[in-house]
């Protein structure tokens, strides 16, 4: 164990000094090229590999250089530490996806050394924050709740139970996509079950989550899922019961797009990775270079996706 702790360390260490290295090299390059430090969650989530690719396509357009400081683990102590090092290599400006508004306290630090920051899926509650640019996940959730009410309504089950899945409770955003739907199947006379599973994208952990359901699956007639790897895991799920409850799932990746096509998934709440982060490159270069205020929320709309209007994508 002290064997692999020291690895681990001595990794960490040459991936310090390369990156301080590096982040001198550019600072001292002849174009003097603006430096933008970026944290986010892991690229293996396929939001956040879709909003870094298109922050990074947007950044070589600009000419700007941009240093991605994500850890591996999306955890609090690990991002603090990311922008302790954004600090430390004195980048021009920093774009965080918090993991939690936990984090706002480590903004300070941006602001004693007049590094501005501009929030990306997420309000940071710190007034040296420039401007958040995310998907209003009050609205988003609201698509949810209305449409999975719509199609209750025409289906007219007498079972009234609703499952929604969803993440950590310390994802605020997680929270709001729960409450909203809840609140409106709740007010519709539906009998809501929240389900926040630790392990949020595993089948196995889901099936746990409603395992007091199995034996009367038929009870549920609708699922509704807060993330893509839950929606997916949701999908299998359901699979088991002896009757196919309505779904809807938030966020897509390839595989629920497939799933929304064959009817296996009856439709998708969708933000736009790609544009919050192709506007979080642009909104930190303009106020850097023209040093003028940006608006205190830039709102990217989210979108239902069903069958019915996923090949217009």
């Amino acid at each position: 164990m002290k064997i692999k702790k020291n690895i681990w360390l001595s990794v960490l260490i040459i991936f310090t000094v390369l990156a301080s290295l590096n982040a001198e090299s550019l600072k001292n390059s002849p174009e003097n090229k603006l430096v933008i430090g970026y944290s986010g969650a892991p690229s293996n989530v396929d939001f956040w590999n879709k909003l870094k690719r298109s922050l990074f396509l947007r950044a070589k357009e600009l000419d700007v250089i941009v240093i991605d400081f994500s850890a591996h683990n999306f955890t609090l102590e690990a991002q603090k530490a990311a922008l302790i090092r954004a600090v430390e290599l004195k980048v021009d400006g920093m774009i965080i996806g918090a993991v939690s508004q936990e984090i706002a306290d480590s903004i300070d630090m941006f602001r004693i050394n007049k590094i501005p920051v501009v929030a990306v899926n997420m309000p940071i509650e710190n007034e040296w924050i420039s401007t958040t640019i995310a998907t209003n996940n009050q609205k988003a959730a609201e698509l949810a709740g209305k449409f999975l009410l719509d199609r209750l309504k025409k289906k007219g089950d007498k079972a009234k139970r609703v499952v929604i899945l969803c993440g950590d409770k310390v994802q605020e955003d997680a929270l709001i996509r729960a409450r909203v739907p809840h609140n409106i199947l709740l007010d519709a006379g539906y009998d809501v079950h929240d389900y926040y599973a630790k392990e949020w994208s595993s089948k196995y952990s889901l099936m746990d989550a409603i395992s007091e359901y199995k034996n009367n699956a038929e009870d549920i007639v609708a699922l509704f899922s807060c993330y893509a790897g839950a929606s997916i895991a949701g999908v299998e799920v359901a699979e088991s019961f002896a009757k196919r409850p309505i779904q809807v799932g938030f966020d897509m990746d390839k595989n629920m797009r497939k799933m929304i096509k064959t009817g296996r998934l009856d439709a998708t709440v969708i933000q736009n990775p790609q544009e919050i982060g192709r506007v979080g490159i642009q909104s930190i270069v303009k106020l850097l270079k023209e040093d003028k205020p940006l608006s205190d929320l830039i709102e990217i709309p989210a979108r239902l996706i069903t069958r019915d209007n996923i090949d217009k994508l």
